[in-house]
């Protein structure tokens, strides 16, 4: 969140929080880079934890925020799982119920794929908008892989893609639809598709 974007940010908070239920706790992490104005803090904090089981902390992070996604798991080391998104998407259910059902337990990261859906590519391809990190699996391997990201002078998500290859998977498609997907034709519900052909690929 910067002094820029919190107008859109507070846009995709206040969806997520129209959905909480009162039997999960939320914790919200802002990661802001230490410049955001304390009235924007102020007014976010109280946006948020004037619901009981909610509760917001603001995280400086003053490098390059196309790296996030990469340094996120070492940012905060106490959570196991986050679910990461940008200050772009909007939530249209409940988001703890994808975050429980979206299991990561044998990758690094669930995300959106880039181009079209298809959880049989071999090399998946994934963007910032939303993915949810499997934290603890990426600390359990960093020597493996963090040498090679910083050998990548691309760095964001060019450098996640390449260097977690094979640690990727994709978001169901029936948990997001986005403009980018429309202009692709990316239809939600593939009507060239069967019932039996969508059930193999979600549980694939």
């Amino acid at each position: 969140v910067s002094n820029d974007n919190v107008m859109a940010l507070s846009v995709s908070l206040q969806s997520i929080l129209r959905y909480v239920n009162d039997f999960n706790r939320y914790v919200f992490y802002l990661v802001q880079d230490g410049s955001l104005k304390k009235e924007y803090r102020d007014i976010l904090k109280s946006m948020v934890e004037k619901n009981n089981n909610c509760v917001l902390k603001f995280v400086i992070y003053q490098k390059n925020i196309k790296n996030l996604p990469l340094e996120i798991s070492f940012i905060l080391p106490e959570l196991n799982k986050c679910l990461l998104i940008s200050e772009a998407v909007v939530a249209l259910t409940d988001i703890a119920e994808f975050y429980r059902l979206c299991v990561v337990d044998d990758f690094f990261v669930s995300g959106i794929p880039e181009i079209k859906y298809d959880q049989l590519d071999i090399e998946k391809r994934i963007v910032r908008d939303m993915m949810v990190l499997n934290c603890k699996r990426i600390r359990a391997n960093s020597n493996k892989y963090q040498k090679k990201i910083f050998e990548n002078k691309e760095g964001g998500m060019s450098a996640l893609n390449s260097c977690w290859n094979g640690e990727i998977k994709y978001i169901a498609y029936y948990w997001y639809v986005s403009e980018r997907l429309f202009v692709l034709e990316a239809h939600v519900y593939g009507k060239e598709k069967s019932r039996e052909q969508m059930q193999m690929e979600a549980k694939w």
